[in-house]
């Protein structure tokens, strides 16, 4: 299932737009998130609404299936349709192409955004994301076999691709578009390179994007000592992971939206979460005498009170899933164990850091107080 518009097909030239399987069975949609166009049978759509209620949107976990539901419910908000949505409408319009139909399957999708990535030779699973004078062409992928690919500030996906358009290192007056990419460096497969190519031929590789920038930055200045230019100091040097895209807040939330991004440990246990506009909560969990995930301050003969001997927070045996007696031998809460992240971590459901935590399965953390709400 994925969340669609359907398409008024008076606006569509009847000799552009995809071939029916039959009117009075089939509707001519076009999907948030991919933009494609299809024809659908009409037994298959549902309303938005309906769809959500029958948890839908919890069937897929891919990343352009989460920004189409964000286009919807922006779409439900405003009626208005994304810029990238409008301008293949105009496509379909002007040089849409004609496509078979099927009488018992559902319409062969006419993917214009796939046909636009071919003539560009460029993947067709590429994302095409344009901010200002920035354009990403592809996010990469999550890399799980090293943890050098991610620090505390920012996720480096292997083969992230994006362009700027910035000052010419030839000549400073000029502006030229760079290639930036994330690579595997060829000599410590480990650890992730860093390539700027300029459109005029330049290529430079560092270990960190300011390396890269930063030599640029010192090329443009040289060039223009060299010819006196006016234009001397005026460059405006901004930090190698704002000119590759990284700190930008729409490119950060779709990197960890990507498969496998929270097993960047060091990313999500530092704050990676911020983005979303939660500021860490954080509370003294010594001086609490009641259970962590009941709320309650009363102790059971079955039921005891448990407290972490490291951080102090105290929980009911059972509201914390300590089935066996434990006879008075030391008691470690989850985060406090061996093996446990050594920053606590934000819980997944709420912006309050420790208490009675456990992890998910699907390597993330939750307090049970929050798992049992929702």
């Amino acid at each position: 299932m994925w969340p669609a518009v359907i398409v008024d097909e008076s606006n569509v030239h009847a000799s552009r737009a995809l071939k029916p399987i039959r009117l009075d069975q089939s509707i001519l949609v076009q999907f948030f998130g991919t933009h494609d166009f299809a024809r659908i049978k009409l037994k298959q759509a549902v309303p938005f609404l309906n769809g959500l209620l029958s948890s839908l949107h919890l069937k897929c976990k891919q990343a352009r299936f989460s920004r189409g539901l964000e286009e919807a419910k922006e779409f439900l908000l405003t009626q208005q349709l994304p810029e990238n949505m409008l301008q293949l409408r105009k496509s379909i319009e002007n040089d849409g192409s004609d496509v078979n139909g099927q009488d018992d399957a559902i319409g062969s999708c006419d993917n214009l955004s796939e046909e636009r990535a071919e003539e560009n030779g460029e993947d067709a699973e590429m994302t095409q994301i344009e901010l200002g004078n920035l354009r990403v062409s592809n996010l990469g992928r999550i890399v799980s076999d090293s943890d050098h690919f991610h620090n505390k500030m920012h996720i480096w996906p292997e083969g992230y691709t994006a362009f700027r358009k910035f000052a010419s290192v030839k000549d400073p007056h000029l502006v030229t578009s760079y290639k930036m990419e994330v690579l595997r460096n060829s000599d410590i497969k480990a650890r992730p390179l860093f390539r700027v190519i300029s459109e005029d031929g330049l290529q430079i590789d560092g270990s960190t994007p300011n390396a890269c920038w930063k030599e640029i930055y010192c090329r443009i200045k040289q060039k223009q000592c060299n010819v006196a230019s006016e234009l001397e100091g005026n460059v405006c040097q901004r930090s190698g992971s704002d000119m590759f895209g990284f700190s930008n807040p729409q490119i950060r939330q779709l990197i960890q939206e990507l498969p496998n991004a929270r097993s960047c440990l060091k990313y999500f246990e530092n704050g990676g979460d911020t983005l979303r506009g939660y500021r860490a909560v954080h509370v003294n969990w010594k001086d609490l005498d009641f259970c962590s995930v009941c709320d309650m301050d009363e102790e059971y003969e079955d039921n005891l009170f448990l407290q972490c001997d490291k951080c102090r927070m105290m929980v009911h045996a059972r509201c914390y899933g300590e089935l066996e007696p434990l006879n008075g031998v030391l008691w470690l809460c989850n985060l406090c164990r061996p093996g446990a992240p050594r920053v606590s971590p934000r819980c997944c459901l709420c912006p309050v850091t420790g208490g009675a935590m456990k992890p998910t399965t699907d390597g993330r953390w939750a307090h049970l107080a929050c798992a049992i709400w929702i």
